[in-house]
């Protein structure tokens, strides 16, 4: 009886762990919260997935050959997971800079910036509201691996319009709404 309990509660673990990461994913859309954008984490969603219902299966199964390949099975799914992770070369956006709007508004002009193995890459989002209220919306993605898509400079160029820079000297003005929303969004890769 105590099997069939423990096996219930991992499988809970594992359902749960599904959910905070598909709330997470979809706030990571345009307009999501900020604060449950924190929960996507999809390198963290599949080992805990991955252990919870293989012991499940483990503490169903008496066979003792069943519980020994299938733990020998999660640890070589684990390894082969960490590895990569490790080897994945990419540099998770890391927040550089945040610009308050001129006008007083609570937008705030964030760039991030992060890299996929050499080449530098930028996310460029407008945030708007504070607290769990706050949202994010996306204004351009830059890949540098073309020196001329790098982004140079994000400024706010006004109350309700930002200018963008990039390596080619290239300026791209945006107009955003009063909510954080831009007028149009930016993708230049090679």
């Amino acid at each position: 009886m105590a099997f069939a309990r423990r096996t219930k509660v991992l499988l809970g673990v594992a359902a749960a762990a599904v959910l905070v990461e598909l709330i997470g994913g979809l706030n990571r859309l345009d307009g999501g919260f900020v604060l449950l954008r924190g929960l996507h984490r999809p390198g963290l969603l599949f080992p805990v997935v991955l252990v919870a219902l293989l012991t499940a299966v483990l503490l169903g199964r008496a066979d003792a050959g069943t519980k020994v390949l299938t733990s020998l099975l999660v640890g070589l799914l684990l390894f082969l997971t960490m590895s990569v992770a490790m080897v994945g070369g990419f540099d998770g956006p890391r927040r550089t800079e945040v610009l308050p709007a001129p006008d007083g508004s609570g937008r705030r002009l964030v760039v991030d910036k992060g890299a996929d193995w050499i080449d530098p890459l930028w996310w460029v989002s407008v945030e708007s509201g504070s607290g769990p209220t706050a949202r994010r919306w996306k204004i351009g993605y830059f890949d540098g691996d073309d020196h001329r898509n790098a982004l140079v400079e994000a400024v706010w160029d006004g109350p309700g319009r930002v200018r963008l820079v990039t390596g080619d000297q290239q300026v791209h003005l945006i107009d955003v709404g009063s909510d954080g929303r831009p007028g149009r969004t930016l993708s230049l890769r090679r």
